[in-house]
């Protein structure tokens, strides 16, 4: 058919280790691994976000999978990284060429995580049950000393308040980094050569070389006023 391709194959053995004359004879590009229990909802997972994802680049969206029903093939977590992928091309639309004046290249990872500013703050699922029970015991604790009614109102008033605002939070739309962009700021915080900065116009963000800028620092110190 024309137009037609396909990605990589990605072979999946039962095993606890990947012997080298099972990956003998596939085709170029062929990716390989091994699982111990026969369970492949991770592998499939990495599959999903490191081959079918980065081969399908080219393809206008919305792009359609379809795939059986297996279980592995239906997650949160793989939804999670689908609606993360989403809104990267979104913000990849707009103009970044100016983001990256390093001398070696950032990858797209970093590049999408850059985007989003030096303002984002990351944030992590929240335990309700968890934060209520530790406030709770809190309040308790420093309550011990008053009635048995007099409590039972006080617990009674904190757990209302923390009910309205947890149910408020919930309606605020909370961001969350995608693991390739978890592993980007590892990466950008130990690459010691480069140091992220903000850009002179436009609220953006840049990656210059640490020696180029340690050189426009003492060139600003240096000018006479």
């Amino acid at each position: 058919m024309s137009g037609c391709f396909s990605t990589s194959p990605y072979i999946v053995y039962a095993g606890k280790s990947l012997m080298s004359t099972w990956c003998r004879g596939g085709s170029d590009g062929t990716h390989y691994t091994v699982t111990s229990r026969g369970w492949i909802a991770r592998k499939y997972q990495y599959g999903f976000e490191q081959i079918f994802i980065p081969s399908t680049s080219h393809i206008s969206r919305p792009l359609l999978l379809k795939v059986d029903g297996h279980t592995s093939h239906i997650s949160l977590e793989l939804t999670d990284i689908a609606e993360n992928k989403v809104e990267e091309e979104e913000e990849n639309k707009g103009s970044d060429t100016d983001m990256d004046l390093s001398s070696r290249k950032i990858d797209e990872g970093q590049r999408s995580l850059l985007r989003k500013g030096l303002n984002f703050i990351p944030t992590q699922p929240l335990n309700e049950t968890k934060v209520v029970s530790t406030l709770i015991a809190g309040v308790q604790a420093g309550i011990y000393r008053k009635s048995l009614r007099d409590r039972e109102d006080i617990v009674s008033e904190v757990k209302k308040v923390l009910e309205q605002q947890l149910k408020a939070d919930k309606k605020k739309d909370f961001e969350k980094l995608s693991r390739m962009q978890r592993r980007a700021i590892r990466k950008l915080k130990e690459d010691e050569d480069i140091i992220v900065i903000p850009a002179d116009k436009g609220g953006k963000v840049g990656v210059i070389n640490m020696t180029h800028y340690i050189k426009r620092i003492r060139g600003k110190l240096d000018t006479k006023a």
